[in-house]
């Protein structure tokens, strides 16, 4: 209903306060979800193989070393293209790719080695959807994650 003057005062009727009610609710609920709800929680939702890596690994060493290896899996084939970068998420913050690139290849596996064999197999599921990411696997690619893969079932 359209307001007659300028003057007119709005009344919302009981549906009209139950919609708003529920429209809030419904905002909260998701701002919960998005920074608030357990990262494994979320990682359940989440299809792109990156995000869930990242969302189930606990602590910041492993997101450190998860950090390095994503960098130098983009890396591997001499060339980092911009599906690549694109690829490469924004929660993984500058903050993280400074820490990682501090941490040494060695350090980077023991973390790796680490992990639970599920976290692993992210962690795996991950590179590959970086490796091709740019539509190509290159061999160097493949001998890259090849390697990557034997180092950290060590």
């Amino acid at each position: 209903m359209l307001l007659q003057a300028t003057g007119d005062i709005y009344n919302p009727t009981a549906g009209d306060i139950a919609l708003m009610l529920a429209s809030a609710a419904i905002f909260l609920l998701i701002l919960f979800w998005r920074r608030l709800a357990p990262s494994q929680w979320r990682s359940k939702l989440v299809l792109d193989h990156i995000k869930k890596a990242w969302l189930i690994l606990n602590t910041e060493e492993q997101k450190i070393a998860f950090t390095k290896l994503i960098v130098e899996a983009a890396k591997s084939d001499g060339k980092v293209t911009g599906d690549e970068n694109e690829a490469i998420f924004e929660e993984i913050t500058v903050s993280h790719k400074k820490a990682a690139q501090k941490m040494s290849k060695e350090d980077m596996y023991n973390v790796l080695r680490g992990l639970s064999t599920e976290m692993q197999s992210s962690v795996i599921q991950a590179m590959q959807t970086l490796l091709n990411a740019d539509g190509e696997f290159s061999p160097e690619e493949a001998k890259w994650f090849a390697e990557v893969v034997d180092r950290m079932s060590e």
